[in-house]
């Protein structure tokens, strides 16, 4: 299962690696779909399925190329230590305890990105409230408003107002 971004820029999953750099992607009855090696992505003809028995652990990846700090995979239950990255798994599939904690990797990993969508649909808003504004400014002062009047009403001089929307209002 994997992780995407509120404007689907950023896709992140829990992969399974082998030792030629392939991560796998997801997996069928065939066994682990490659769809890349190492931060080559393959063309769907070149697409392949890997034996489960291959894979030798996991990385937190993203569709932007980032990688998180592989995992180890051990053939013991008793050589695991999650601390140390290392984790038992019988099979390829996503092991116990380690989905959540890639999930908090790739959270981390896209939080700047995450911010800055915020800052974009703030400053988006911020335009169109401005524009809001100038436009009730402009029927103010048609109306008959003062730029004291208008100043005031925005919490700043008649100065300020004046300079501020002068170009919006030919009274």
């Amino acid at each position: 299962m994997g992780w995407q971004t509120d404007d689907g820029k950023h896709e992140g999953w829990l992969a399974p690696t082998f030792t030629d750099g392939a991560l796998g992607s997801g997996w069928s009855h065939q066994g682990v779909l490659v769809t890349r090696i190492g931060e080559r992505e393959l063309e769907y003809e070149q697409w392949q399925h890997r034996p489960e028995a291959e894979v030798t652990g996991w990385v937190t990846a993203c569709e932007c190329g980032w990688r998180g700090l592989p995992w180890t995979r051990v053939t013991a239950p008793d050589d695991q230590d999650l601390a140390a990255r290392r984790v038992y798994s019988p099979d390829a599939d996503e092991p116990q305890g380690i989905h959540d904690a890639g999930h908090a990797e790739w959270k981390e990993h896209v939080s700047p990105y995450e911010i800055l969508t915020e800052v974009a649909d703030l400053s988006h808003e911020h335009a169109e409230v401005g524009r809001r504004l100038a436009e009730a400014v402009a029927r103010a002062r048609a109306a008959g408003a003062s730029w004291t009047d208008v100043g005031s009403a925005a919490g700043m001089t008649r100065q300020s107002a004046h300079e501020r929307w002068r170009s919006v209002s030919s009274a």
